[in-house]
């Protein structure tokens, strides 16, 4: 429960302020977008993440997933990255972090009035925690998902399974 109440007042919405939210920023999504998202990666292994800049555990794994990314994207490995970053927050916060650790795949920042209910359009399971991260097969469907940190280590064991299931 104190990881949904972190989140909420993390997600309070306001009306985007700062220019660099249109012109620059990760474009904000819904919980039936990112569904989307996952849906249009058909046939690719998926590593659908959320973090924040307030998320110690995620400063350290995000590196992690843009170098992953890049060793597993020969491969197959499409990276979904969304940040629970406040949108009037992401100019001040997101934009330098996202500059330091540049990503060749798409960011996107949660937009929700009911954090409540996007958690359970994710997964009924997530009570809020982050990181969060699903790993979802050729097929479309999660087959692994963690709630709190990985390792590199434990996102690799996680890719290499869902690389040695036949393709689809």
């Amino acid at each position: 429960m104190r990881g949904l109440l972190v989140l909420a007042t993390a997600l309070a919405i306001t009306a985007p302020s700062a220019k660099g939210l249109a012109e620059q920023a990760p474009r904000l999504v819904d919980a039936n977008e990112i569904k989307d998202l996952v849906r249009k990666q058909s046939g690719q292994i998926v590593l659908l993440n959320f973090w924040a800049t307030w998320c110690p555990p995620c400063l350290v794994e995000f590196p992690e997933i843009v170098s992953l990314e890049k060793a597993y994207r020969r491969r197959g490995l499409a990276v979904i990255s969304v940040s629970a970053d406040s949108p009037q927050r992401v100019d001040s916060d997101l934009l330098p972090f996202l500059d330091k650790h540049r990503s060749d795949f798409p960011i996107y920042v949660m937009e929700t009035n009911d954090v409540e209910a996007f958690m359970h359009r994710i997964d009924p399971e997530w009570n809020g925690d982050l990181p969060a991260t699903f790993f979802i097969g050729r097929k479309g469907d999660v087959v692994i998902k963690r709630f709190g940190a990985m390792s590199r280590e434990q996102m690799e064991r996680a890719l290499e399974y869902l690389f040695e299931e036949p393709e689809p």
